[in-house]
């Protein structure tokens, strides 16, 4: 148990919401919401090694905290939702990408009905694309 969650802030924070889902009886839970967060994907000019180390500790987090809720036997009473204030920019400023308007969002779970994308891809993403905002943005 501990062994996989290891010591990183995100893996604790993963801990402790294993730790009270575990106790939801004692604590006679019928429905709960966790918040965990994962800081420094601000990169702009670091979306290559930096963000692969971020994503791996994400995967690494999310791995444990799923194996835990499976061994528990409440994996299909789970949901996992990410969230993101901003998205990036498709276009460089010369020294990576900069905020932009949108973010992708995704959802685990036991019960959650996967292999789905919602929304539409653009059909246009050139500089003169009807869907241009400013330099770089949709």
């Amino acid at each position: 148990y501990d062994a996989c969650f290891g010591s990183s802030q995100l893996k604790s924070q993963f801990r402790q919401v294993a730790k009270v889902i575990k106790a939801r009886d004692l604590l006679e839970a019928k429905r709960d919401v966790f918040y965990v967060e994962h800081c420094c994907y601000d990169t702009h000019d670091d979306n290559g090694p930096r963000l692969e180390m971020l994503l791996k500790h994400l995967d690494e987090a999310i791995g444990c905290f799923t194996n835990e809720v499976k061994s528990q036997g409440v994996w299909n009473n789970v949901t996992i939702v990410t969230a993101s204030e901003f998205g990036r920019t498709l276009t460089s400023n010369g020294k990576g990408t900069d905020h932009a308007w949108g973010a992708n969002h995704w959802l685990a779970g036991g019960d959650v009905k996967g292999g789905q994308i919602h929304g539409q891809y653009p059909s246009d993403l050139t500089e003169d694309g009807p869907l241009r905002t400013e330099r770089g943005s949709l």
